[in-house]
């Protein structure tokens, strides 16, 4: 983090990059990145007699413009990327540390704002306890130090509330199994897998978000345009096998309407979207190893009239396919997005601008028509706080990304590794019944 007598650099783009982008957008970078460093100098300029509120309104005036000169890298980005004059793995390597800045540098500015009476008196308080231990005259790195502990321990704070308590998972898959007509339907210590259409025992059951629960109140407030009630929402919620869950989060496969007139209750099926794993072995089922090709198209089963929030779900298939999106335009999942009219539903699902913000964030690339037209609404006059707002979820969902990447070797290894031991006691076990054979064998000649 910058000190106030020691701004930080600003961000900078390589020159390799920013000369790929249109004249005008090179003016307005160098135009932005000259007022950031010129409102950042003037902290360094200020005295010593300087009053603490008239420091932070440096500091923020600073800071502000500094995401402003940001918002027009990243605006520099996108269009050079929809114009392809900057390759899919060049934006993909410049975005992920961008997006980390600003979602820092945001961060910051709303609890400048938000707490400013309160970072005012926490300086002010330990400074002037300083200044009684010090002998001789007080220089700025006193009121350095103390905006430092006060601002990151704010920041961090502020970070952890928007948050929210503890998620309480247990009672949200409670919430869940009622909703769903679960517990009804099940006896005690089973639940119900509504893409499988089976019962299982409860420890093999999940209660899967479809919102995760690490999204802040902001972020959903921006991207619903409702800032409750979204997180905990038993709606949020489908109760599915855990393997089901893990090829779900993944974006192997999605829950989408069924093609035709929608109908109350709606009706949805399970599609797999990564081609290249249907003939995966995703587990057992009464007894018969199952392969990832038997569940798509597959209706979900419910057993009771109560369905998940449409909007949660096409959330959901949005973040599959910018997941797929963002490892190439030639991704095989991406193309059958694309091609296939998965979501004919209409609705006001999601903010436009947020949404268009964290698409081209995530993959570089503009959403198809078909999955923005119809199912999006405008917030009014707000597209800058929707933009930033889908700046920092973009960072966020790309976190997640290389999180689940991370998984998926986890995963792949340890299945890996039993697949080894299975291939050791198989040959222990062929090794066994041949010694046996000759043991009876040899008995028989005697």
């Amino acid at each position: 983090m910058s000190t106030l007598n020691n701004p930080a650099e600003p961000l900078m783009i390589p020159e390799i990059i920013s000369s790929l982008m249109a004249p005008s957008r090179q003016l307005a970078l160098r135009t932005h990145k000259q007022r950031s460093v010129s409102a950042a100098s003037r902290l360094s300029e200020m005295s010593v007699e300087s009053t603490t509120s008239d420091i932070l309104d440096v500091k923020l005036a600073a800071m502000e413009s500094e995401l402003e000169y940001m918002r027009c890298i990243r605006d520099g980005l996108n269009e050079a990327r929809q114009t392809e004059k900057v390759s899919h793995d060049a934006f993909q390597r410049e975005i992920q540390p961008f997006l980390k800045s600003f979602r820092s540098s945001s961060s910051a500015i709303q609890v400048l704002k938000a707490q400013r009476p309160l970072i005012i008196e926490d300086i002010d308080e330990e400074v002037s306890a300083k200044r009684q231990r010090i002998e001789g005259p007080v220089d700025q790195s006193l009121l350095e130090h103390a905006y430092r502990d006060a601002i990151i321990s704010r920041v961090l704070g502020a970070s952890a509330k928007q948050k929210g308590p503890k998620f309480d998972q247990s009672a949200f898959k409670k919430e869940v199994y009622a909703y769903y007509g679960v517990n009804e339907h099940c006896h005690p210590g089973f639940g119900w897998c509504h893409v499988l259409g089976t019962v299982l025992p409860q420890k093999n059951i999940k209660a899967a978000h479809l919102v995760p629960k690490s999204m802040t109140s902001k972020e959903v407030s921006h991207l619903f345009g409702v800032s409750d009630g979204v997180l905990g929402d038993p709606r949020n919620g489908i109760t599915l096998a855990d393997n089901i869950e893990l090829l779900f989060d993944q974006g192997t496969i999605a829950i989408v309407p069924m093609p035709g007139p929608m109908k109350s209750p709606t009706q949805w099926r399970c599609v797999v979207l990564d081609e290249s794993k249907k003939e995966n072995i995703i587990g057992t089922l009464g007894g018969s190893y199952m392969k990832l090709k038997e569940i798509d198209n597959k209706p979900l089963t419910f057993v009771s009239d109560n369905r998940p929030r449409r909007r949660y779900l096409y959330f959901c298939f949005i973040i599959a396919y910018l997941n797929a999106k963002s490892r190439g335009a030639s991704d095989a999942v991406a193309k059958k997005v694309e091609a296939t009219r998965f979501w004919p539903s209409a609705g006001e699902y999601l903010n436009r601008s947020t949404l268009v913000t964290l698409a081209r964030c995530v993959s570089g690339s503009e959403l198809p028509k078909s999955l923005v037209q119809d199912k999006t609404f405008d917030s009014g006059d707000a597209s800058t706080r929707d933009a930033d707002a889908g700046t920092v979820l973009g960072a966020d969902v790309r976190d997640a990304i290389l999180a689940m990447k991370s998984l998926n070797h986890c995963y792949a290894a340890a299945l890996e590794g039993k697949l080894r031991m299975s291939q050791i006691y198989l040959l222990l076990f062929f090794i066994f019944t041949f010694a046996l054979a000759f043991v009876q064998q040899r008995l028989c000649t005697f």
